[in-house]
């Protein structure tokens, strides 16, 4: 299902390497196809930083997480790494 977001902002160049590198950070965690929870904390870390980012970037970037990572999780492509 496609949702649709008529208020979202146009990428600045900022947002988009920010975009990129945290799919750079999402790859690198699955590409093993276990995520660990260190690897899970880094990349809430990136989404959930410090500073002043938009409505629009930030529906960006879970978007990016949920297709990268929360999809493949549901669908068995990947794994998380069990509680210790």
């Amino acid at each position: 299902m496609k949702v649709e977001h008529p208020n979202e902002l146009p990428i600045t160049e900022a947002e988009a390497k920010e975009l990129e590198h945290l799919k750079k950070t999402i790859e690198r965690a699955i590409e093993d196809g276990v995520i660990t929870r260190a690897e899970f904390e880094t990349i809430k870390g990136s989404i959930f930083r410090q500073g002043i980012i938009s409505a629009s970037q930030l529906n960006r970037e879970i978007s990016l997480y949920r297709q990268l990572v929360a999809d493949k999780l549901g669908t068995g492509e990947i794994f998380a790494e069990p509680p210790q």
